[in-house]
């Protein structure tokens, strides 16, 4: 096997090639374990305020039918736990449920008493997961 660094050219054996490759797949999987964590973030957040977030008035039929279909607990739960599972932890789900409670930005939702509820029935589920893995 021949490798080539720039202009250095190195014969190696095949046991220093099969370390040099070892080497290479376990720097890659240590380094970036969840590649898309931050994406994975952004997603949990979105989940939980199109949860929270009543449907307009003036919605259209498909997106009636739509918001009644995929916008329940259920799949909420699912999509959180998807998140999880590729590295958001339950803390920063936590702490953006506070964040939504608490910060001015979210005043529309926290002036409404069904989201409020909704965000309680989040935050349950969050809280029993989190137990449970403890």
């Amino acid at each position: 096997m021949i490798i080539i660094f720039s202009n250095y050219i190195k014969i190696l054996s095949t046991y220093d090639y099969m370390c040099v490759k070892c080497c290479i797949i376990a720097f890659l999987s240590q380094n970036n374990s969840f590649p898309m964590r931050e994406w994975h973030v952004e997603h949990m957040q979105k989940t939980i305020v199109k949860f929270v977030t009543e449907l307009s008035e003036n919605a259209s039929s498909w997106q009636r039918k739509q918001n009644k279909k995929y916008n329940n607990i259920a799949n909420v739960c699912r999509n959180i736990d998807y998140d999880i599972k590729h590295g958001v932890t339950n803390e920063e789900v936590l702490a953006f449920l506070e964040k939504v409670r608490n910060d001015s930005s979210y005043s529309d939702l926290q002036n409404n008493y069904s989201s409020m509820e909704k965000l309680d029935e989040v935050q349950r589920y969050v809280l029993a997961a989190k137990n449970k893995s403890v």
